[in-house]
């Protein structure tokens, strides 16, 4: 009965990556989602340059904390960067 089972769950992986190589564009579609949409609004989602850091916005907590700022949404370090 496991061998059955096992079989069918190969079957299941075989039938899966027949169907990737019959439709190509699955593969592409997945890897812009993943990958060039979150890159291209990568600008609006940290508009902060990492390194750039000033004194005056040290060790502000994350916006969720009290004191936090919506200008630094996950906070600074020590050095006042994003």
């Amino acid at each position: 009965m496991e061998t059955l089972e096992l079989r069918t769950q190969k079957m299941g992986w075989i039938s899966g990556i027949k169907e990737i190589r019959r439709y190509p564009i699955i593969p592409i579609t997945l890897l812009l989602i993943v990958l060039v949409i979150p890159a291209a609004f990568a600008p609006w989602v940290a508009p902060h340059d990492p390194y750039d850091g000033g004194l005056k916005s040290r060790l502000i907590p994350p916006v969720w904390e009290p004191g936090g700022s919506s200008e630094h949404l996950l906070g600074t370090d020590k050095m006042g960067r994003d």
